[in-house]
């Protein structure tokens, strides 16, 4: 079997090759660390690899491979002849890409696979399917009971009962199978070998060397499994649900949509956005289970586009607003379809293609976590992450990151503005959405209703990316508007938080500081007017009291920030 990297030009296709037979330890061509064809660069030592067969899997094997780099030191995707975005999708998540150029079957990609794991000196090799029905969360149990001693450990569905919740007719047709592989020839009692989820030690990768006979191939490993007297153990997997009219050539069934165990929804709100809306739409990850894609009022294409989009690909829904009703209003209503829908955490989007996909996962890791109910981008945390960001735009944004802390009273949030963004939904149901203001500003008094509800936000560092997006927020009118909604926001906060659902005193001292120190600068101008313009002589206890109350109002100010900072801290600790 000849195994190559190809990075065919969509405008130029890689003619098939014609299958022609090797020697089966021909050595296999592996990209470098960039991705790049044909390298001469030997790939780094790797201990543990995760490797996955692939074939037209775009929609599943994005959360496969962001779940398996979390237990390995490599990820390989073997592409099978691909004719989707599977391999564009593999590389942009950092996966080690090893292509066919022509499809070789289940057989050939397990062939390939244990080639390369020998080539790169792998110690530990786990396989798993890309097309969503393993769970990556499950590859550290099987490593575990690898790391005991068996030189073979299999995932079973049906160890320990674990497969009582399969349909009678598909744990039939997995069971037969496996008992006439036993009659070939194996001594081992093992179960639902065909389910293809396991790892492989030093030994088995070694000694396994599949021929590449298709769908036959788990048979053939066992028989070489017993003829080498390789130890097996099994470990019980988890049953996942099928999905209804999944495609597949490899006639597997797909389990839900679902990234570490969590259901996501990703809301897209967009407005004139025709020539963008299909990038953005083409770029959600597999492992989203809705799109709630926005149409707010557009008088272009972008409403038939995602009509279009949501005929062939069922997690897309559409929501049409007529009237153009504010991007707040069309965040607000996928947020409501999100709890709707049960699902476990919503994402923001921007329509334009200006939120990068790649980096979804780091928005979504602190809340699956726990140590987060929203999360969202940062462009500020350093020179190079604002690369690309317009001068004006870069300073508009910074003057509203200050008055957004003040107003919100997240004292260490930057980039406010940032639409990028992830929210659990079970700290959706507890904010009151339709009082969220719901135009442009409604990133800044989002804040505003979460710390309220003490809730604890967390700045993720990503890149800005600018491309072909035209920016609607005119900054000479936006700021002035927003930094009078955000002073009307701080009094609301220090008013509901701090007087009516628990006393604190620092709302008298805000209040204390803002009278204070505006009558010390008063005072103090005023000073200054007599003296030098109407001549009177030093007037030194004016300019006295006028410093003092200056002061005096400045440190109930720090004194109140201070409070104000310290109760953010209270809070995060608590969640």
């Amino acid at each position: 079997m000849t195994t190559r990297t190809t990075s065919p030009s969509p405008a130029s296709p890689v003619k098939p090759a014609p299958d022609r037979q090797v020697p089966e330890d021909e050595p296999t061509l592996l990209v470098d660390e960039l991705g790049r064809p044909d390298a001469k660069t030997p790939a780094k030592q790797i201990r543990t690899i995760v490797a996955m067969p692939a074939y037209n899997e775009e929609k599943y094997i994005a959360k496969t491979i962001v779940g398996a780099q979390k237990s390995a030191d490599r990820v390989l995707v073997v592409d099978d002849g691909s004719k989707d975005d599977t391999v564009v999708i593999a590389r942009a998540l950092g996966a080690l890409v090893v292509q066919h150029e022509t499809n070789k079957g289940y057989g050939g990609a397990l062939q390939t696979i244990f080639a390369t794991a020998r080539e790169v000196g792998a110690e530990e090799l786990v396989i798993i399917d890309s097309d969503g029905q393993h769970n990556p969360q499950e590859i550290p149990h099987l490593l575990a009971e690898l790391r005991k001693g068996p030189d073979v450990v299999i995932g079973s569905r049906f160890v320990d009962g674990n497969g009582d919740g399969t349909p009678a007719d598909r744990k039939a047709g997995i069971s037969v199978p496996g008992r006439a592989t036993t009659m070939a020839g194996t001594d081992r009692a093992i179960s639902d070998f065909q389910d293809g989820f396991g790892a492989y030690g030093k030994r088995a990768i070694e000694a396994i060397r599949p021929g590449g006979n298709g769908i036959s191939a788990s048979s053939e490993i066992l028989l070489q499994i017993n003829d080498h007297h390789l130890q097996v153990a099994a470990v019980p997997l988890g049953v996942y649900p099928d999905t209804a009219g999944a495609s597949s050539t490899s006639a597997v069934m797909h389990g839900e949509p679902c990234y570490r165990g969590k259901q996501i929804a990703v809301v897209i709100p967009a407005y004139n956005e025709e020539d963008l809306i299909r990038e953005t739409l083409d770029g959600i990850p597999g492992y989203v289970a809705r799109i709630y894609a926005v149409n707010d009022g557009s008088a272009d294409r972008t409403g038939a586009i995602i009509d279009a989009y949501a005929e062939r690909d069922p997690r897309i829904i559409p929501i049409h607003h007529n009237p153009n009703r504010g991007v707040g209003a069309a965040i607000t209503s996928g947020y409501k379809r999100a709890i709707a829908d049960g699902m476990d955490v919503a994402a923001v989007m921007a329509g334009d293609n200006q939120m990068d996909p790649t980096h979804l996962p780091s928005l979504l890791d602190p809340i699956i976590d726990g140590r987060a109910d929203y999360t969202k981008g940062n462009r500020l945390i350093n020179e190079a992450y604002r690369e690309g960001m317009p001068p004006w735009r870069s300073f508009g944004n910074s003057l509203l990151t200050f008055l957004t802390k003040v107003a919100s009273g997240y004292w260490q949030m930057m980039d406010p503005q940032n639409g990028y963004t992830a929210i659990s939904v079970k700290a959706l149901a507890e904010l009151p959405l339709e009082s969220v203001y719901q135009g442009y500003g409604y990133c800044n008094n989002l804040l505003v209703w979460l710390n309220i509800h003490n809730m604890t936000v967390r700045d993720v560092a990503i890149p800005a990316r600018y491309g072909r997006e035209k920016s609607k927020i005119r900054y000479s009118t936006y700021i002035p508007r927003v930094s009078k909604l955000l002073l009307g926001n701080f009094l609301f906060r220090l008013k509901t938080k701090y007087i009516q659902m628990g006393f604190h005193p620092l709302a008298f001292f805000y209040l204390a500081g803002a009278v204070l120190a505006p009558i010390g600068v008063v005072g103090g101008l005023i000073t200054l007017w007599e003296k030098f313009v109407m001549g009177y002589p030093v007037l030194f206890v004016h300019g006295v009291l006028s410093f003092l109350m200056l002061m005096l109002g400045m440190q109930f100010l720090f004194f109140a920030m201070f409070f104000d900072m310290q109760a953010e801290k209270n809070s995060a600790g608590t969640n």
